[in-house]
């Protein structure tokens, strides 16, 4: 149904003429107005029982009652705001005297990176001065960037389709807002086929900010928006940064929620800033049912959150938000650490602040992203971790929860070098976690990919090389990644800056079996007979040495299938017979990692 009506809009809306500064009401932020449901006022019932009402609506919505979930969503929203507790906290009020910046930048020389494990990397655009890119897939695999372009100071919003797998890219969507404007953190996510897109405009004149939210159907053109809004209202006087959303289709496809977070922040005077939330009921985004709504506040010099995340994961309707803060007493006393809270009814209420991470390990948890499994409890959060005095020895972590955030487990995920600017994503049938990220190397830049299993977070591919020496790459920006949802690949692009000119690049492989080669090449050898099988295969292998020997079976997705072995073995040669008469035709991959090094076989099964 809603499907339909997206489309009858868009027929209504073919003459109307986009005017993207457009206002919108939807209530001006200040501290006050950050504690009332989205400028309404909204009186609880005298009979209201809290635990009840979300019951009630609970189901409803599960029932697709759409309509008595919002309202007592609202009531229960509004009885939240007016019960909670909002407790002093030490970490987030003071005054830093010595402070670092909050943004840093790691720049180095162009260097020929090394030869490539993926395919050939792909310029989506053939002008300069482009950077900040996302991706997104349809059902069908075509793919959408957004990106950020600077043509001779006039700023654009660029986006680009391709309908060949990357092969190729055409212009979607071209804004020119001139000189009178800036824009910052854009994103891009595909619901049911329909594309949203958001960013942050900042008017030259005022200084002033608003949130931007744009939904468009798919096309050769997206010139035209059905929707267009924003939580934030008109322009205001307040600096707003890292604009991140989500939803939850993967559960309620047709009637799903939009769920946003950014960072407010005072323009002038002692810094304070608020990690904010709101909530639109449909992919109307001109309205916004709750919100805006402060979860937190700092209040001080240099005393600031730098960012923010949002994820709708779970089988239990749990959704995350995190932040990482810079903290009072910093960087002496405290460091920066990452923060979460949870909801488990749509945004209605929240618990109170998590700590992901330490804050007095004399190490900052920053630049952190989410994802959850929407088939069970499985939750990663990937962040950058450095050393808090010098800013030095900067490495990926991943705080993993296996029960929808009760227990938080903190395991290394990349370390060797310098690593940082992670990326994370899960496809709502949740193939598995898809994950990018930036290394530094001792001679060059590099995009690097891993695959993890959707029920095991601990479980990870070693780090695949993306990009390749088409592109003379210095200072590799901002990697993102999505699924194609035809191919099943991990869809990268990312920003390259060499010789003070930005470009995005895109590429594609393989969707988790494949492994770093300098690895494999070590003296594993591993064969596989008969293959293509129909019954019963035999895997051969030698060990050189004692050690442990894990071999897994996955589909052609990625998915983990089976653990077959996982256990010390002696030096030697063995075999394991593989029975595949339950597997349904098709292409399968086994993996086996032993202390010569990981390999995957590709396995054709046939009837």
């Amino acid at each position: 149904m809603k499907k339909i009506l997206i489309l009858l809009i868009g027929l209504l809306v073919q003459n109307f003429i986009y005017a993207e500064p457009a206002d919108v009401s939807c209530g001006i932020i200040d501290e006050v107005s950050y504690q009332n449901t989205n400028g309404k006022s909204i009186s609880v019932p005298s009979e209201f029982d809290f635990g009840q009402t979300i019951e009630k609506m609970k189901n409803a919505r599960k029932n697709g009652d759409v309509q008595t979930a919002a309202k007592l969503s609202s009531y229960i929203h509004q009885w939240w705001l007016e019960h909670r507790e909002i407790k002093f906290d030490p970490l987030t009020n003071g005054s830093n005297t010595k402070a670092y910046p909050r943004m840093r930048e790691d720049r180095r020389s162009s260097e020929t990176p090394p030869t490539p494990l993926w395919g050939t990397d792909v310029r989506i655009d053939p002008h300069s001065t482009v950077y900040d890119v996302k991706v997104a897939s349809l059902s069908n695999g075509h793919l959408y960037t957004i990106a950020l372009w600077d043509s001779s100071g006039r700023a654009h919003i660029l986006m680009h389709r391709s309908t060949d797998n990357g092969a190729s890219w055409n212009v979607y969507w071209n804004y020119d807002f001139g000189t009178a404007y800036e824009i910052s953190y854009p994103k891009i996510k595909i619901v049911q086929d329909t594309i949203i897109v958001s960013y942050i405009l900042l008017e030259n004149l005022s200084l002033n900010m608003r949130t931007w939210f744009r939904v468009t159907l798919p096309g050769s053109s997206g010139s035209t928006a059905i929707y267009y809004g924003s939580p934030t209202g008109g322009f205001n006087p307040v600096t707003y940064y890292d604009l991140d959303f989500t939803t939850d289709v993967s559960v309620y496809p047709g009637e799903e929620y939009l769920y946003a977070t950014w960072v407010a922040a005072n323009q002038t005077g002692t810094d304070t800033t608020w990690v904010m939330f709101a909530r639109s009921n449909e992919l109307n985004v001109g309205t916004w049912e709750l919100g805006p709504t402060a979860l937190t506040n700092t209040a001080g010099d240099n005393i600031y959150y730098s960012g923010t995340k949002i994820a709708y994961g779970s089988s239990s309707d749990r959704m995350w938000l995190i932040s990482w803060l810079h903290p009072y007493g910093y960087p002496q006393t405290f460091d920066e650490t990452v923060k979460g809270w949870y909801s488990d009814d749509y945004g209605s209420t929240w618990s109170t602040r998590i700590d992901l991470t330490p804050n007095d390990n004399h190490r900052d948890e920053r630049e952190c992203v989410i994802a959850g499994a929407h088939n069970n409890t499985n939750w990663v959060v990937l962040y950058t971790q450095m050393d808090t005095m010098t800013m030095a020895d900067m490495d990926i972590l991943n705080t993993y929860s296996t029960d929808d955030g009760a227990n938080w487990t903190t395991a290394n995920w990349v370390i060797p070098y310098t690593e940082f600017l992670p990326n994370i994503y899960v496809d709502d049938q949740s193939h598995g976690f898809f994950a990018t990220l930036r290394q530094n190397t001792t001679s060059t830049e590099l995009v690097k990919y891993k695959f993890g299993a959707i029920d095991d977070p601990t479980h990870w591919t070693t780090s695949i090389t993306i990009n390749d020496n088409t592109s003379n790459v210095s200072d590799v920006y901002g990697p993102a990644i999505t699924r194609n949802m035809a191919t099943g690949d991990a869809a990268i692009a990312w920003t390259d800056y060499a010789s003070y000119i930005y470009s995005i690049w895109y590429d594609a492989g393989g969707t988790g079996i494949a492994e770093d080669r300098a690895r494999i090449i070590n003296g594993l050898s591993v064969n596989l007979i008969p293959n293509p099988s129909n019954g019963l295969a035999k895997l051969s292998y030698t060990l050189k040495q004692q050690g442990n020997v894990n071999i897994s079976l996955y589909d052609a997705t990625g998915r983990l299938i089976n653990n077959l072995i996982n256990e010390t073995k002696p030096a030697g040669t063995y075999t394991l017979n593989l029975s595949n008469q339950e597997l349904p035709n098709g292409i399968y991959f086994i993996r086996v990692e032993t202390p010569e090094g990981i390999t995957s076989k590709p396995m054709t099964v046939v009837r």
